[in-house]
């Protein structure tokens, strides 16, 4: 033991050279590669490099993630903070809703992300759900007006789903889906606390 310890010793010196060397060329390369693919296409082709991003099972059961990416727009994607890993943001689709604002469903590998923006704020609302969640429940987001005592949820759900109930604390309200999205629209000051699918 204490003759290897002595033998690691002395190479030592030359194996930190070799090993400093090897991660600089593996740096300069990585930096290369990572140079060109952005001069490159673009975001699409990195994409399409990694494989499907989007499981089966949610374009399966979501018409609108069958649909051809839009990608969120730089100005929003810019703007966002939210670190999540194997989230591709060049997958988003607007979410087709008659509202002031504009409304986005991100998919990921293992999250969904619903976000809001509004000509009136910087802020971006958000919300994700693992996919898992988001294929039992659906996804919603809601936003409230402390102005007006109002509320909005944008929600969209699985292919399929005819209505959703949308309970909050006192009250339960029943709202018509359309081509898998739901708008509710009421003076409740607080987020649902469970949507239920039907």
């Amino acid at each position: 033991m204490y003759r290897e310890h002595q033998v690691g010793r002395r190479v030592r010196p030359r194996a930190r050279r070799r090993l400093g060397l090897m991660l600089v060329l593996v740096s300069l390369l990585a930096l290369t590669a990572c140079g060109s693919q952005g001069a490159g296409s673009g975001s699409t082709s990195r994409s399409a490099s990694r494989g499907p991003a989007v499981p089966s099972r949610l374009t399966a059961d979501f018409a609108l993630l069958r649909a051809p990416a839009e990608g969120l727009p730089a100005s929003i994607s810019r703007r966002i903070r939210i670190p999540l890993p194997g989230m591709d943001w060049d997958l988003a689709k607007r979410v087709p809703v008659s509202l002031p604002g504009t409304y986005w469903l991100a998919p990921g590998r293992k999250d969904v992300c619903l976000l809001a923006t509004s000509s009136t704020t910087p802020v971006i609302g958000t919300v994700c759900a693992t996919v898992a969640q988001t294929l039992r429940h659906g996804i919603a987001n809601t936003s409230l007006d402390p102005a007006t005592g109002r509320r909005t949820i944008v929600g969209v759900v699985p292919d399929g789903t005819r209505s959703v109930i949308v309970k909050s604390r006192g009250s339960s309200v029943s709202v018509p889906v359309r081509d898998a999205l739901f708008v509710l629209r009421d003076k409740v000051a607080e987020p649902p606390n469970v949507v239920i699918l039907h």
